[in-house]
């Protein structure tokens, strides 16, 4: 039963922003430990086809864990199911662990290496009976690469975006590749692009731009070297995806996060890109959100991510993790971490043979990274 709602007009959208209350009355928060709690399991990476999770430990060693599908359960709980590599270089350095990539073929696994102290590009590649590590052609002085989040997404899952030239900030231009071909090599023309993602289904990546002294979404379509701007309202933007959204007919819709104090869902409306949706969680203490990443289960998508209590510039802070749903008509949003005062980062989703379940980690006052998974009630 709807309880009270609360309307703000924000550009040129109206928006429902709703309470907790709201969306839960039947929800129970149902969250336990997955994770070896003595051991730092950070930026851990789900695999969405295989149900199983990849992770690099402290000492830069690249595991494989498999996942129970029924239960969501680690096997085994500190994550070290098969060692698959070894050398890699550290996240602090990176600033982003080993990601699945998705291909026609076998399932692949992207990464950093550091080797005689210069960052080079890893992929691990399932052949059917083992994993088989190696190095990219060409990928010396290269780190971070980012792969299609998109299974079964043939069009352009064999491709990579990655940073050139030294260790990556937030602030270091992309570039991208085929993973085969050194020779394909580009930068995003423009200088400023960062934060790229794949867009699913297009060769085509949507990434930041830096537009009179404001942070804006565009994309860039890798095939023709067009560079289109697609937000010009007010707000720094990041944190970009675009994907199918089986609401909207398959149509591409994408959300981005605005200044950390709301999460955008912009849809294309006779031929301009118009917020549909803005995602603020009401009924919170914790005004700053983060790490938005979108999940589709049941003919709908939804977004994962976590609220603060303090802004992220300030580092740790006590958080919660929540989902909401996209469409402008279906008004869910629902908290499905636990109220304990705990800093939590990284949602990711996964489903489940009992449905769409969150992963989270867990920062500890000692630095350890403990996983966490909770259902949805979707």
């Amino acid at each position: 039963m709807l309880s009270s709602r609360r309307r703000f007009l924000l550009g040129s959208g109206l928006t429902l922003v709703a309470t907790q209350s709201t969306f839960a009355a039947n929800f129970i928060v149902n969250g336990r430990v997955v994770s070896d709690p003595n051991i730092s399991l950070q930026d851990p990476e789900f695999d969405k086809v295989g149900i199983q999770m990849t992770w690099q430990d402290d000492g830069g060693n690249l595991w494989v864990a498999p996942i129970n599908p029924a239960t969501g359960a680690i096997i085994p709980t500190s994550g070290q199911g098969t060692l698959i590599d070894t050398g890699l270089a550290p996240i602090a350095d990176t600033k982003n662990g080993p990601e699945w990539d998705y291909s026609n073929g076998p399932t692949q696994i992207v990464y950093t290496k550091l080797i005689n102290g210069t960052q080079v590009l890893g992929r691990a590649l399932w052949t059917g009976s083992q994993w088989q590590a190696g190095l990219l052609a060409g990928g010396d002085d290269r780190s971070a690469p980012l792969a299609s989040k998109y299974p079964q997404d043939g069009f352009i899952n064999t491709s990579t975006i990655y940073h050139v030239g030294g260790v990556p900030t937030p602030r270091t231009p992309i570039s991208f590749r085929d993973l085969d071909d050194a020779t394909s090599e580009e930068r995003v023309s423009d200088p400023t692009a960062i934060q790229g993602q794949w867009v699913q289904g297009q060769r085509t990546v949507i990434c930041q731009i830096l537009v009179n002294s404001v942070y804006q979404i565009a994309t860039y379509n890798t095939l023709t070297g067009t560079l289109t701007q697609l937000t010009f309202d007010a707000g720094n933007k990041n944190n970009p995806y675009m994907w199918q959204a089986p609401e909207f007919n398959n149509e591409l819709i994408f959300s981005a996060l605005i200044d950390e104090s709301s999460i955008a869902v912009y849809r294309l409306k006779r031929d301009k890109w118009s917020k549909i949706k803005t995602i603020a969680p009401g009924g919170t203490a914790k005004p700053y959100y983060n790490s938005p990443e979108p999940f589709i289960y049941g003919g709908k998508s939804y977004l994962s991510f976590t609220a603060n209590q303090l802004s992220a510039l300030n580092g740790k802070s006590p958080s919660d993790v929540w989902i909401a749903a996209t469409d402008p008509a279906n008004p869910l949003q629902r908290r499905v971490s636990d109220a304990s005062a705990k800093t939590r980062s990284d949602p990711e989703s996964l489903i489940l043979t009992g449905g769409p379940v969150i992963y989270y980690v867990e920062i500890t006052n000692t630095d350890l990274r403990i996983l966490h998974r909770c259902t949805t009630g979707l």
